[in-house]
Order: structure tokens, then C-alpha cells, then sequence
């Protein structure tokens, strides 16, 4: 009888236990708004670093992560830029992906327009970091570089 308890909870646990798989899925993240800075930015030239700011990381049941930073200016840019980075995999709190749409760039009176972007960074404890880079991105017909690098601690829940 005591060798079937133990059988019995060795297969019990087998089922009841996290393993890798679950671990990697986007749960052991912390879900939130993180304040902080953009400490790298590079549009077509180095700009000054942009603080504070917003992004705020959000767990979709699938397990993966969006991340969203709400327009911004930088220096005397003539419109404002969004990052909305959706659907991004994440394997023991990092990520790397490219992401299609993450870019969006809105000036007066054009219609806003989407780029691709790679984004790659990772959320540990508290903090949150990454960078968002443009994917052969062109406006008007010129080619242009835009990377941004984002490091924050967690600061409140999603409202």
C-alpha cells in the first residue's frame, strides 16, 4: 500500500509541478506600467535621451507580451512617434522579435504611417529594458534609422 501512495504521488506531481515549458511563458513577468527613460535614441543621428516616460508591458493568455509607449516628441520632431509592439514571445523574461506595425508615426494632416521593427529586451524583477529598432524603414521615400532604447522600473498596474 505505501509503495502505491508513492507511485501515485510521484504521477500526481508529474502533472501538478511546473516544468520548463510552463515557466518560460510569459507568467513569471510582471504585468504593468514602467516609468523610466529612453536612454538611447538614434534617429538618423544620436539624439539627447528622453525622460520620463511611459511603457506599459501587458501578458496576453498565450503567453506572450505587447508593449506600448504612448506618442512622443523627440527634440524638434515635426509629428510624434508610438511604439505598439503586440504579440512578442518571451523565454525566461527576454525577448527578441521582430514585429510588424510596432512604429507607428503620426504628423498634422498625413495619415499615420506603420513600421516594421525588431524588439528585443528582457523584464526582470522590477525593471524592464528594450530597444526598439526600425526594419527597412522609408518615408517619403528616404531611408531612415530609428532606435530607441527604453530602461524603467515598474511603477503601478494597468488601469
Amino acid at each position: 500500500m505505501k509503495k502505491f501512495v508513492l507511485m501515485l504521488l510521484a504521477i500526481v506531481s508529474m502533472f501538478v509541478m511546473p516544468n520548463k515549458a510552463n515557466a518560460s511563458d510569459g507568467s513569471s513577468l510582471k504585468e504593468g506600467v514602467y516609468k523610466g527613460a529612453l536612454t538611447y535614441v538614434y534617429m538618423n543621428g544620436e539624439k539627447d535621451p528622453y525622460s520620463p516616460i511611459e511603457a506599459e508591458l501587458t501578458v496576453n493568455a498565450n503567453g506572450t507580451i505587447n508593449i506600448y509607449v504612448d506618442a512622443f516628441q523627440i527634440g524638434k520632431m515635426p509629428g510624434t512617434i508610438t511604439i505598439d509592439a503586440q504579440n512578442i514571445s518571451v523565454a525566461d523574461g527576454a525577448f527578441n522579435q521582430d514585429v510588424d506595425k510596432a512604429i507607428l508615426f503620426k504628423m498634422p494632416l498625413v495619415k499615420t504611417k506603420e513600421f516594421n521593427a525588431n524588439v528585443n529586451g528582457s523584464q526582470t524583477g522590477n525593471d524592464l529594458k528594450f530597444t526598439v529598432s526600425s526594419i527597412d524603414a522609408t518615408y517619403l521615400g528616404v531611408a531612415f534609422n530609428a532606435i530607441v532604447t527604453f530602461e524603467g522600473t515598474w511603477n503601478r498596474e494597468v488601469e
